[in-house]
């Protein structure tokens, strides 16, 4: 398992401390200025002055150092993982730097990561254990592996949609991460202790430059290679532990799946094209609620503490009910998200057309 209290493991964790510090300080040379604007325009920018988008690399910068140079059980998954992501990883840190990357060109780099992602499994693909349909499934394998890499692509797309106040993103993965640590520590499984532990570490080290202070964006890198990993980790955890309720994928990664799927229904209501930008979503509209009372500071930081109920809301289910819920309580957590989600939408719009 892996040890919390290895000296060179801390070593490299302080030094991804260290770094985002320096490169927060390095932001600020007259050298850096020519990026600073960049995102000035962006329709969905909630915050003030210019901030770096490049946490997202710092994090997977330590992520390949770590998972390469410590043997811990389970790592070996992460490093061909590290292979896969690079398409994803080189037009996102493009888009970060320089905001120039058509969104189909990003589309295009995350469905080749999905792709790469699910080659490197080499065990079974998770199944929806519904008769008829598992059995569909088993006989077509093909069109089972589209839908996961559709599934992929979307939750990492969806991930990038929630990522707009400080915090959210990240506490997002870690109720996550948490979750699925909780579920892994039920089963004994020290691979996926192992990746869980290592992945909510480097999560939480990035949180502390994000909330409340805003010092550095996770970015679209951080966004959508995070959203990737944490859905091929997933994937792989289910495959290992065909006895669990796969519908609890759905459970843990609610939020970022359903921002995406309520996206692209509020676009299509309105019509205008699925993949256009807006500034339509939950946390913007708190956001501008907020604003008109309070600092642009302060209302992006509240923002995620309003959304804590759907952010949390997997995380304290299942510390409620247990790791091992039934089909019927599982569904039950995931129509009670649906529910509060809509009600805190619908509550919001009200308010911003009073």
């Amino acid at each position: 398992m892996i040890d919390l209290i290895n000296p060179f493991l801390l070593t490299m964790l302080f030094a991804m401390i260290v770094l985002s510090a320096w490169f927060i300080r390095l932001w600020n040379d007259p050298l850096m200025r020519e990026f600073h604007d960049v995102y000035n325009d962006a329709v969905q920018k909630i915050h003030d002055g210019f901030t770096p988008r490049l946490g997202g690399s710092i994090f997977f910068l330590f992520f390949a150092i770590i998972i390469f140079i410590f043997d811990y059980e389970g790592f070996s998954f992460l490093r061909v993982s590290v292979f896969a992501l690079l398409p994803t990883f080189l037009i996102t840190l493009i888009e970060d730097v320089f905001n120039n990357i058509k969104p189909k060109v990003r589309l295009a780099a995350i469905i080749i990561s999905s792709i790469l992602l699910l080659a490197l499994i080499e065990v079974p693909l998770p199944i929806i254990n519904i008769p008829y349909i598992r059995e569909f499934f088993l006989s077509n394998p093909v069109v089972l592996g589209i839908l996961l890499i559709i599934s992929l692509s979307a939750l990492a797309n969806g991930f990038n949609l929630i990522d707009g106040a400080n915090g959210i993103l990240y506490f997002s993965f870690m109720s996550i991460l948490s979750s699925m640590l909780i579920l892994a520590q039920a089963l004994n499984s020290i691979p996926f202790i192992n990746i869980y532990a290592l992945l909510l570490i480097l999560t939480i080290i990035s949180l502390i430059f994000n909330y409340p202070a805003g010092k550095i964006f996770a970015g679209d890198l951080g966004a959508y290679c995070l959203g990737l990993l944490v859905g091929f980790v997933t994937i792989l955890f289910f495959s290992e532990h065909a006895s669990l309720i796969t519908w609890y994928v759905l459970l843990i990664l609610f939020y970022p799946l359903f921002e995406l799927i309520f996206s692209m229904m509020r676009r299509f209501k309105n019509n205008k094209p699925l993949m256009q930008a807006d500034s339509y979503h939950m946390h913007q509209l708190i956001f501008s609620l907020l604003k008109k009372n309070y600092s642009t500071y302060l209302s992006n930081n509240l923002v995620v503490l309003i959304l804590s109920p759907i952010w949390l809301f997997p995380l304290v289910w299942i510390f409620l009910f247990g790791p091992f819920m039934n089909f019927l309580m599982t569904w039950l957590g995931i129509i009670l998200e649906c529910l509060i989600y809509i009600t805190m939408y619908r509550f919001v719009r009200k308010l911003s057309h009073d």
